[in-house]
């Protein structure tokens, strides 16, 4: 496998209206998203999209205070097939979305990843630009959540350069965060209880070469959000692993989509 980069930081600022933090959904809704995860009734991409309004709703819980949302989170969701759809139009405050409901999306046959991330790293690139001094000295570090099956249907070329563009962009926080959650049935698992998962690291054999692909694309799980993810959900995550986790059942999808920065 190839060596992690790019982990530089110290990723501790936490969210607050004055200096929200910055998550960027990525879903594929390529054809193959239809199919039914393993051993459940629902579709993959049911599942991703009834994930994310789990992970919306805990991120509005985060915003509350004094019976108010606060803009402490900002949110922007791409969703690829051969196109790209923007569903929000942009970067949102949460408190802003909150009523826009749970996006439905028509499945295409073909899917264009490289081009999804194309559109990631340069809504990043705008963004972060328009940060004053002071808001790139005291946001969090940007997150990228990719959901994927990647059973890619049409090559677009390779998405690995992109991603590592994106891995490289930096903020005093530390350099820009990608985690991809991957819908499989053939990956190779060491365990299937997730309390006893520690996680994927360095030279693990996933048994997928598309799932290596997303391993490389994967940043390490910074250590503040490890110990965090870990006391949390009572897990026994291992420091040093990859921010890939396998979206074989409703709670290891949930762990994955716990890494959002403190606020």
């Amino acid at each position: 496998m190839i060596q992690k980069e790019f982990l530089q930081g110290n990723y501790t600022n936490l969210a607050s209206s004055d200096y929200p933090a910055l998550i960027i959904f990525l879903i594929d809704i390529g054809g193959s998203m239809a199919k039914r995860i393993k051993g459940t009734r629902k579709t993959r991409i049911e599942t991703v999209l009834d994930e994310y309004a789990v992970a919306l709703q805990e991120l509005v819980g985060r915003s509350i205070n004094h019976m108010t949302i606060r803009p402490r989170y900002e949110i922007a969701m791409y969703a690829y097939s051969d196109i790209v759809i923007d569903f929000y139009g942009g970067v949102q405050k949460i408190d802003s979305i909150v009523d826009q409901g749970i996006p439905e999306f028509d499945l295409q046959n073909r899917k264009n990843m490289v081009f999804g991330f194309e559109c990631v790293r340069d809504l990043l690139n705008k963004e972060i630009q328009s940060w004053t001094s002071d808001e790139k000295l005291r946001r969090p570090t940007p997150l990228v959540v990719h959901m994927t099956d990647a059973e890619i249907s049409e090559c677009y070329g390779n998405p690995v350069p992109i991603v590592k563009e994106i891995m490289n962009i930096e903020v005093p926080d530390g350099n820009v965060l990608v985690e991809n959650i991957f819908f499989t049935d053939s990956i190779k698992m060491p365990t299937s209880d997730l309390k006893a998962f520690t996680g994927f690291r360095d030279g693990d054999l996933l048994g997928n070469p598309v799932g290596e692909m997303l391993f490389s694309m994967s940043s390490i799980l910074p250590e503040p959000l490890r110990r965090w993810n870990s006391c949390r959900h009572g897990l026994n995550l291992q420091k040093g692993i990859s921010m890939l986790f396998p979206g074989i059942t409703h709670d290891f999808v949930n762990v994955g989509l716990a890494d959002f920065p403190k606020s």
